[in-house]
C-alpha cells in the first residue's frame, strides 16, 4: 500500500487489507478520513469509505456525520 503512486490505489488496497482483517486498512481509512481535507480527492475518498464502512464493516447507515465515522473506525483498531 505504502508503495502505490496514487491515492485511489492505496484506497483500494486498504479496502483489501480491511477484507483481509489487517488493521493496517482501517488505520489508513481512519487517517484519510481525519485529513480528507488535505489529500487530493481527500472528501470524495471519505465518501467512498464511509460507503465501505456501511456496505462491509457495519457502519450505521443512519449515522449523521464524519465524527460518527471516526468513531466507528477508532473502535475497529
Amino acid at each position: 500500500m505504502a508503495q502505490a503512486n496514487s491515492p485511489f490505489t492505496r484506497l483500494q488496497a486498504s479496502f483489501q487489507l480491511v477484507h483481509l482483517s489487517d488493521k493496517t486498512g482501517v488505520e489508513y481509512l481512519l487517517e484519510a478520513v481525519l485529513h480528507r481535507g488535505t489529500l487530493p480527492n481527500g472528501t470524495a475518498q471519505a465518501g467512498e469509505i464511509r460507503q465501505f464502512a456501511t456496505d462491509y464493516m457495519g457502519f450505521p447507515k443512519d449515522a449523521a456525520n464524519m465524527e460518527d465515522l471516526v468513531k466507528f473506525l477508532k473502535s475497529k483498531l
